[in-house]
């Protein structure tokens, strides 16, 4: 068994249930179960399509290069999504006048 694929098992299994407490938060239990599922679907597809296009850049280039950019450039594309996310606001308490 090879260390770095153990190393990515515990890596994912302990993000994963993060993603539902993420869900819940931002898009309300209601449509949970929806937003999740879509969210392990595009995950599941990224992790299945990415051997393959990773050695058909490898192939036609012969290096490496090219994959560390196009990963570095997916990872930012991932930070802008997470930042466009609006933050939630808690409610603020309204300390005015006490009732006499």
């Amino acid at each position: 068994m090879q260390p770095l694929s153990v190393v990515f098992g515990l890596a994912y299994r302990g993000v994963m249930p993060f993603y539902a407490v993420l869900v819940r938060e931002f898009f309300g239990a209601r449509i949970m179960g929806t937003v999740f599922g879509a969210v392990s679907a595009f995950a599941s597809l990224g992790m299945a399509l990415g051997p393959w296009a990773g050695g058909l850049v490898f192939d036609n280039f012969q290096r490496y290069t090219w994959l560390h950019v196009g990963s570095f450039a997916i990872g930012l594309a991932a930070v802008a999504v997470a930042l466009s996310f609006p933050t939630r606001r808690r409610p603020s308490l309204d300390l005015g006048r006490a009732a006499a």
